[in-house]
């Protein structure tokens, strides 16, 4: 069974509480892990829980397979928590550079996990990896790419760099009026 948003919600927290993480009502982050000293003010605001909802809705709408999905940048696991919430859903696999946010987006994941048995309720299964999504090298990271039928990538601060290549048109899952919100980050593989 699906949790409802309100379960999902508290339990997210819950397990976000239990690690000493504040999340504030615009989607950012209020505290951060101890050690951690990156500025607040470089977040993307990514957390709300709603624009993920009318994703999920529109995709399962839509009939799009989303069984494995790879999330690009799991600060918290906050995009593969909501996926996982999804009976749809098999594995999630997210990947961080910053060792203090895989650490912790693996701790979250793990009391989700026992908080959505507790509930019964359904949560997939989840990976986190602590590396560089562009390693190539880590055949752990490499493998949920190529078993992948989604990848998630809701860094919208990827956009503004010089360096990056926006995702070809025609790999585009969405298009239109969630063309730059992180709802469009969003690509087949």
């Amino acid at each position: 069974n699906e949790a409802t948003s309100t379960m999902k919600q508290e339990m997210w927290d819950n397990a976000c509480a239990a690690v000493g993480l504040r999340e504030s009502s615009t989607g950012k982050w209020e505290t951060l892990p101890p050690g951690f000293g990156r500025d607040l003010s470089l977040q993307d605001g990514s957390l709300t829980p709603a624009s993920f909802e009318k994703l999920l809705q529109m995709m399962q709408k839509k009939q799009i397979n989303c069984q494995m999905v790879a999330d690009l940048g799991s600060e918290a696991g906050h995009a593969v928590a909501r996926f996982a919430f999804k009976p749809f859903v098999k594995q999630v696999t997210g990947i961080e550079i910053q060792f203090t946010w895989a650490a912790y987006s693996a701790i979250i994941m793990l009391q989700l996990q026992s908080a959505s048995q507790n509930n019964n309720s359904y949560f997939a299964d989840t990976c986190i990896i602590h590396d560089s999504f562009l390693n190539t090298e880590n055949h752990h990271w490499i493998h949920a790419l190529q078993e992948a039928d989604l990848c998630f990538c809701n860094n919208r601060n990827w956009e503004k760099s010089k360096k990056t290549n926006a995702v070809p048109k025609q790999h585009q899952l969405l298009k239109g009026e969630l063309k730059g919100s992180i709802d469009a980050n969003l690509a087949e593989l």
